[in-house]
């Protein structure tokens, strides 16, 4: 059998070259559970507000061709840190977690408690409409 395994850096190594980035398959760690079987490389918690959001309704917008569906779902940080310790426990898989807060410090705080928590490596998505300033910001922040 071909050796799939992609190393990160000395502590990390993904066994298969695929990770399951956030989304609704990833909504918290009782969703991620599921699919600790595939042959995945790691997977990541959707991303963790520092409260809970639901998606506002409707999401949904039809249009000549296609169809919108925005998510704006996310679990709060109290719930992930809580639920996470028991998925790294079951898991033999890296777990990622996504981190966003348009404060770039509460972005670095909830970062910390996640790597506290047992993530294996924490994901800043960067929104499209933010200015280079804020990407900077937040990363310095977070690396403190």
């Amino acid at each position: 059998m071909v050796d799939l395994a992609v190393t990160i850096d000395r502590e990390l190594t993904l066994e298969y070259p695929l990770v399951i980035f956030p989304g609704p398959l990833t909504r918290d760690c009782t969703a991620a559970r599921r699919l600790l079987n595939l042959k995945i490389g790691a997977l990541t918690i959707k991303t963790v507000k520092a409260r809970a959001m639901d998606t506002p309704r409707p999401n949904m917008y039809r249009f000549s061709g296609g169809l919108i569906n925005y998510d704006w779902s996310a679990p709060s940080i109290d719930t992930i840190v809580h639920d996470l310790p028991q998925l790294k426990e079951e898991s033999n898989k890296p777990i990622f977690v996504s981190v966003l807060d348009m404060e770039p410090d509460k972005t670095a705080w909830m970062a910390g408690l996640l790597q506290d928590a047992g993530a294996d490596l924490i994901e800043i998505p960067i929104p499209s409409a933010v200015d280079e300033k804020w990407v900077f910001n937040t990363i310095k922040a977070v690396l403190e």
